[in-house]
Parts: C-alpha cells; structure tokens; sequence
C-alpha cells in the first residue's frame, strides 16, 4: 500500500500544504471550506458526518446556521469520533498529532523528514477516551496541518495490514502526488470505514473475478418490495416497466413464489386480461406485494441539499429535472426519482 504516489519523499509545501484544515466560514459556520483542491478527500467525508449528526440532532425549526466557536468543536470532535469508530479495527485507538510549534508555524520551509519527525502518536482504549482527547486538543486539528494528521490518524487506528488487505493489490495511491487527490480507496475508507475499491453493495464475481466491496450494505437492508423489484428489472432489462406474459412463471420461481404451472397460467390471465402479451410491474407488486409496495417508501419526501456557500434547500419528489450528477447519484438508490429544487439554481456536486 502507497500513501503517496511512488512513494516520493517529496517536500511538504508541494503535497501536504493543501491539507489545511481551515476553520468553519463564518456565514456559513457548519460548513467545511478549502482553498485547493486537494483536501476534499478527508474534508468532503468529515462535512457529511457533520451534516448527518446537525440533522439527527436539530429540529426542521431550528437554524442549522447557527453554531458557536465551541459548538463548532463539538461537532469536529463528533464526526472525527464516527469517522474513526467505523475504522476502528478492534485493537486501540491511534490519533497522530504534533505539539512542534516550528512546524505550525512554518508549514512552508518544512521538509517531509522534518514533518514527520514532529509527529507523536498517542493510544487510546475506548472511544470515550477518543473524543476526550480531541475536546481537549482539537486546536491542533484546526492547525495547518489538521487534515493529514486526522488522516494518519484513521489509517493507524484501521491498520495498514488490514488497508492493504481490503484495498485487494491495488497499485493506486492512496494520494495523487500531482495534485493531492485522495483515490476512491481512501473515501470509501473515511465514509464507511472499508478501504475498498469499489461501490457497490457485498463483493461480486465477475467471470470469475471477485471484486471486493462492502460488507454491509450501502443503503438499507433490501424490503421484500425490494426484492421484488429488482428481480422484476432482470426481466425487463430496458425498463418499461412490464415483462412479457409468458416470463411470468420464470419470475415467480425466481421469487420463490410458485411454480406450479395451473396457478401460473390462472395468475398470467388475471394480470393480462386485456390479452396484450404483456404484465405491468405495477400490477404485479399490487398482487403479490399489496402491503410491502403500500408502505415500501412515500412518494413525496424531502431531500436535503447543503453547500458550504449556500442555504439549505429542500424539495418535493416526484417531479421534473434535467439529469444532472447530483440526480444520478440519486438515481443509485431511488432509480425513478425526479427532483424539483425550490431553488432558482439547480444543486452541483461541486
């Protein structure tokens, strides 16, 4: 496993001074801001831990816009806590960190030997002790260097030998050298905790190639609508969202429904009475899956969309937009979802 590209013990003004870990902006005071482009690696994960502690936390009437210097520190201390708790490899905690004020002071005559030899690794039990620690010292996570020694900080607690494990030989760097980036590998590991390659739910095996993935599931455990649902698009790979007929009997059995020819051909008349050849998905669920399909998810619910530079925004589903990243990163979880922003500007990933 490669930290930096190549493994280059290159001077730290030209990797590490993008890792600055800058205070929260003033109008906007629970947001995460960067000058570079660099740091979003570990900045954009820690942002959406902060976010997801405001919303279980705070009421719909309360201003998310509102936060103190101290509550500020509360919500690092947190979501650096849940962060690292999901990395947590069973053994201890290890929070890297430095007290060299030379090397605060002057990140950019600070060469990459120099850095390293200012740092200091404490050990921790329990993540009690973990957020202790940071309440006391989170000055130093809000110093130049705050980002990177977060960083270390995850990739000791998690352990390399279990990184390189997961990562499944992988040459990719876990940091671009050009210009800082964090690969897919060192997000997935500051978001779910798994330095895994991939996306998608479980490992797969593609032609005999198996690719790793999460454990667990992405999104939640699969309802028995679901199920049913995604095995019904097997069937009808162009999404139209119905099956020929005469596929009714593969997709009951692969439901593990019935297979029973007599029922087949009674359920295959009663869901294409009209004769057309043809079974819409929406009269199957309402067949087979009438109460899962009734409370599966409500078809109008808020989403929530929060930019460092901007308000919050909700909106109601379902309605039209123009396809967009943010829409299709939606669509991986919801694949008919139509979004409206009661926004003038439509929401970016950027």
């Amino acid at each position: 496993m490669k930290l930096f590209e190549d493994g280059r013990k290159v001077i730290i003004k030209e990797i590490i001074i993008t890792f600055i870990f800058l205070n929260l902006r003033p109008d906007e005071p629970t947001a995460l801001v960067q000058f570079e482009g660099g740091p979003c690696a570990v900045i954009a994960p820690v942002q959406a831990f902060i976010l997801k502690n405001i919303i279980l936390t705070r009421n719909e009437c309360d201003d998310w816009k509102q936060a103190d210097f101290e509550e500020q520190n509360n919500l690092l201390v947190d979501a650096f806590g849940d962060i690292l708790t999901q990395a947590y490899n069973d053994s201890q905690y290890y929070l890297v960190h430095t007290l060299d004020e030379e090397v605060i002071d002057r990140p950019i005559d600070l060469s990459y030997t120099a850095f390293h030899n200012s740092l200091r690794l404490t050990v921790l039990n329990n993540i009690s002790e973990v957020k202790a620690f940071l309440k006391e010292n989170i000055s130093l996570f809000r110093e130049t260097f705050g980002v990177l020694l977060f960083l270390y900080s995850v990739l000791c607690s998690k352990g390399l030998d279990t990184i390189q494990s997961e990562i499944c030989g992988t040459e990719e760097p876990l940091i671009d050298y050009s210009h800082g980036y964090g690969s897919q590998v060192l997000i997935n590991l500051l978001i779910t905790g798994n330095a895994v390659p991939h996306l998608f739910n479980e490992n797969r095996d593609i032609g005999g190639l198996i690719l790793f993935s999460f454990e667990k599931r992405l999104a939640n455990s699969e309802t028995p609508t679901d199920i049913a649902r995604r095995i019904f698009s097997q069937f009808d790979p162009e999404g139209n969202n119905f099956i020929c007929s005469d596929l009714l009997g593969d997709l009951l059995e692969k439901l593990d429904l019935v297979s029973d020819k007599e029922y087949v051909n009674i359920m295959r008349d009663k869901l294409d009475a009209e004769k057309l050849g043809i079974i819409l998905l929406s009269s199957f669920m309402e067949e087979f899956f009438p109460e899962n399909e009734r409370y599966s998810h409500p078809d109008v619910f808020k989403v929530i969309y929060h930019q460092g530079t901007a308000v919050l925004l909700e909106c109601d589903v379902p309605c039209t937009i123009e396809n967009n990243p943010l829409t299709t990163c939606l669509q991986t979880k919801w694949p008919s979802i139509d979004i409206q922003w009661n926004f003038v500007v439509t929401p970016s990933l950027n």
